[in-house]
């Protein structure tokens, strides 16, 4: 009499995480029936959504590609106008396009952005605030052909205060 014991060998898969033009995608072979943890994966800008097919929560009985997918980060793009009109606030994608607003304030002339603009959409809420110089100008007081009349420099905003002026007759 002869007994034959069956021998088993777990069978193995590959499990393909394709990060999709991102970093971290690996393949792992696997046994059937084992844990399946998907890798982090990273994609500058993006933000991630998951994995196409959805991952089961064992390692199936067949090899399987699962690729990331992912969505633009979006981030708040604010142009303060500091005291001025025209200045904006919205959520704009990585790496678009960025070009500030006008704005406009009395008695000033723009100096500036601060920080500087950059020509794309940083990776972060950012706050942009206008700079802005205030405007001098000359103001003459004429006494019309008597005394006292004067011409000066005055900053915008400043008290104006006219001289005595008098004129004969």
């Amino acid at each position: 009499d002869t007994t034959y014991m069956a021998q088993w060998r777990r069978i193995t898969y590959d499990m393909v995480f394709n990060a999709a033009g991102g970093t971290g995608g690996v393949t792992l072979q696997l046994a059937y029936g084992e844990p399946l943890n998907p890798p982090t994966v990273t994609r500058p800008g993006y933000v991630f959504a998951g994995w196409s097919p959805t991952v089961p929560q064992t390692v199936p009985e067949e090899n399987m590609t699962f690729t990331a997918l992912w969505s633009l980060a979006l981030f708040t793009i604010t142009f303060d106008a500091n005291g001025g009109v025209g200045g904006t606030s919205e959520l704009r994608a990585y790496n678009d396009d960025l070009s500030a607003p006008s704005v406009w304030r009395e008695g000033h002339t723009f100096a500036g952005w601060s920080p500087a603009v950059p020509a794309k959409v940083p990776m972060a809420n950012t706050v942009y605030t206008a700079q802005w110089t205030v405007n001098s100008y000359t103001i003459t007081f004429n006494a019309n052909g008597g005394s006292g009349g004067t011409t000066g420099t005055y900053t915008y905003g400043t008290p104006l205060q006219a001289p005595a002026v008098t004129r004969p007759g």
